[in-house]
């Protein structure tokens, strides 16, 4: 698909098919630009964990309710001890940057797969954390379901539509 027709096109699903699984093969070409992703000094520090099972769906839709039933779950954390730190000030970080170029670019790729997914935010980072046992060096930043949209999916007009006009949002030094 063009790069520019994948931008378009691409919006947050909250309705999936749940009767349409993933394929291992469909996955896995989502999953192998994982190592691709650019981060601050190449430290690699996202992580992404895979959840399909039942219990651990059961598990992420407790904690967490804005998963829109899909059957594929994406958690992107990052590893606090791989991630880069400014030398000039090290409360700035690059984990939760890298993670969230790694997320746009799965995000983008999965339209091009005939997928669609929602970056969410609304839960319990220390619960998520908890409840699947991640290591303590790990931070958790977004859950993203992924799948097949249902046929009544349909970008909401407000959060998808409604862009600021370039000149509000580009300023020239």
């Amino acid at each position: 698909m063009d790069y520019q027709k994948i931008l378009e096109s691409r919006y947050a699903v909250r309705n999936f098919d749940e009767n349409k699984v993933i394929s291992d093969e469909v996955l896995n070409e989502l999953l192998s630009i994982i190592p691709l992703a650019p981060s601050a000094v190449n430290h690699q520090s996202p992580r992404v964990y895979v959840i399909k099972s039942s219990l651990g769906l059961n598990n992420i839709n407790e904690l967490c309710t804005c998963l829109s039933k899909a059957n594929t779950v994406l958690m992107f954390t990052y590893n606090k001890d791989e991630e880069w730190k400014n030398p000039f000030d090290n409360k700035y970080t690059s984990g939760q940057q890298d993670v969230s170029i790694l997320a746009t670019m799965l995000m983008l790729k999965a339209v091009d797969l005939g997928l669609g997914s929602c970056w969410v935010n609304f839960f319990d980072n220390e619960k998520v954390k908890s409840t699947f046992r991640l290591p303590s060096e790990e931070e958790v930043v977004l859950l993203m379901p992924i799948g097949y949209m249902s046929e009544d999916s349909e970008p909401n007009p407000i959060m998808h539509k409604k862009r600021k006009e370039l000149p509000l949002m580009v300023r020239y030094l």
